[in-house]
């Protein structure tokens, strides 16, 4: 069976919406559980969260290369779930037992619960990477209820019933199962009934090259460990970490590229790399200026002492804004890679865009932690303020050439050109919410967080209906994408149609 057309708008926007739904539930969740749990205890959570890590690298590789193949109309949807499922069972009994020799200290029912949540991850995540290749909406819808759900338990279990450590693993598990639930019920209508055992061949033969990636992507979380023996202190990582926090705000809009991935796998088509572009940008560049706007209260929210590196989030919103062309370009050279379906040969795989791409990343990552252990040995930042900057100037002038590079390779490789007109439009009507920003940011900064953002909250909504008011007037496209959301609410959700008469948009 053919998987159905990947409708890029509706997966961008429904891509936004659980990205939006994850920080507010997320925030709600971490709020409930760290309100809850003793000091040991949230430790002992988090602890655990990254041993699963570890055991979830079967489950990477995995999905690597279902939703490659599913995008592609291979049909291996029990093959991948049947996997899943024993795979997860293994994970699952091997955590329980050596647990003793891994988290020693806690209760036997606290083991027991969490080797389930570690099952239900693999069961969800193997259902996820399915729908990511077959209907990539499902697995947005699949996002937002999980993490609706599982603040929704938690709350129940954790805040109510005061079950502690036990209540905050079964809510996650639950949540999972809930997912994959639902997301199993929105595919249904794939071939379930064939197994291809030359796909598991496959994936245990090409397994090291998600392998490479994933050990690329993780030398990236040295630059931490690096700071903290240079300086020989944490408290600077807690400021980076509210500057980041802040900084990456304006990768929110990266969610509105989601269905390009799978789009490109099935056809490659230059329209949809820029189409995918423009959407990312037009969301981008005015929470880039906004951070920049209002970097200092976003971090009093965070905690009053945070505002002290604001110059960072700024400087960290700008690398966000240019790491957006550069996950576009990454995600076009990936999706027009097709060397699983030409060539078998272990060579060439090594020439493939699937073994280049992480070996430039190789060559950024080394040439950043070099360059933060150069900086910070060699100019000495004497303030927290002046180390986080430092730090946010070096990631940044170490993410430039490569974002433009990888950029570069894209557009020769598919033969489109990054949309620089619209860019500039966007930044220009960005400007013009600069004016009413300054006039309602509030010049005092409350203690309590909630006062704190209803303080801010003005500033915000006023920029921002400026901002999308000017570019419902002078963007066509953004006055396409609104009409056909409203036809879409109208037709899905307003009026009980039979499904062969709705007509969703594109």
């Amino acid at each position: 069976m053919k998987p159905p057309r990947v409708r890029l708008r509706y997966v961008g926007l429904l891509s936004l919406v659980a990205s939006i739904a994850a920080v507010g539930c997320g925030a709600l969740f971490s709020l409930i559980v760290s309100r809850r749990l003793q000091p040991w205890e949230l430790g002992e959570w988090r602890y655990i969260s990254s041993i699963f890590t570890y055991f979830l690298i079967p489950l990477n590789v995995l999905n690597f290369w279902t939703v490659r193949y599913v995008s592609r109309g291979f049909q291996v949807y029990s093959t991948v779930a049947l996997t899943g499922l024993l795979a997860g069972v293994f994970a699952s009994l091997s955590f329980h037992m050596l647990s003793p020799l891994l988290v020693d200290r806690l209760e036997y029912m606290v083991i027991v619960v969490a080797s389930l949540q570690l099952f239900t991850m693999f069961m969800a995540g193997s259902i996820n990477s399915l729908a990511l290749g077959f209907k990539p909406q499902v697995a947005q819808y699949g996002a937002m209820s999980f993490e609706i759900i599982k603040t929704a338990v938690a709350y129940l279990l954790v805040l109510l019933l005061r079950m502690r450590l036990v209540g905050a693993f079964i809510s996650v598990t639950f949540a999972f199962v809930a997912k994959a639930l639902i997301e199993f019920l929105m595919i249904r209508d794939a071939e379930w009934k064939s197994f291809n055992p030359g796909f598991l061949k496959d994936v245990v033969r090409l397994s090291w090259l998600p392998l490479y990636s994933t050990f690329v992507s993780s030398l990236a979380s040295l630059d931490v460990i690096i700071v903290t023996a240079l300086l020989g202190e944490t408290v600077s990582i807690g400021f980076w970490t509210a500057a980041f926090t802040i900084g990456n705000l304006p990768s929110i809009a990266w969610s509105l590229s989601a269905g390009l991935y799978p789009r490109l796998l099935r056809e490659v088509r230059v329209k949809d790399v820029e189409l995918s572009t423009r959407l990312v940008y037009m969301l981008s560049t005015p929470i880039m200026l906004g951070v920049i706007l209002i970097a200092e209260p976003l971090l009093n929210i965070l905690r009053p002492e945070y505002t002290a590196v604001w110059p960072a989030a700024s400087i960290l919103a700008v690398n966000s804004y240019i790491l957006g062309i550069s996950l576009i370009s990454s995600t076009s050279l990936m999706g027009s890679e097709d060397v699983e379906l030409k060539n078998k040969a272990f060579k060439s795989y090594l020439k493939s865009v699937l073994f280049k791409l992480p070996s430039l990343k190789l060559v950024k990552f080394t040439v950043y932690l070099a360059m933060l252990v150069t900086f910070f040995s060699v100019f000495k930042p004497d303030t927290v303020s002046a180390t986080v900057t430092l730090w946010a100037a070096i990631r940044l002038l170490a993410n430039l050439p490569f974002s433009l590079y990888v950029a570069y390779w894209s557009a020769k490789r598919l033969k489109w050109s990054p949309p620089f007109k619209q860019m500039g439009k966007y930044l220009v009507l960005s400007l013009f919410m600069v004016p009413p920003v300054l006039l309602t940011k509030p010049h005092s900064l409350s203690i309590q967080a909630v006062n704190a953002f209803l303080e801010l909250a003005p500033s915000i909504l006023l920029g921002a209906s400026v901002y999308l008011g000017l570019l419902y007037v002078f963007d066509r496209e953004f006055r396409s994408l609104v009409w056909g959301l409203l036809r879409f609410l109208r037709t899905y959700y307003l009026v009980y149609t039979p499904r062969d008469d709705r007509k969703p948009y594109d």
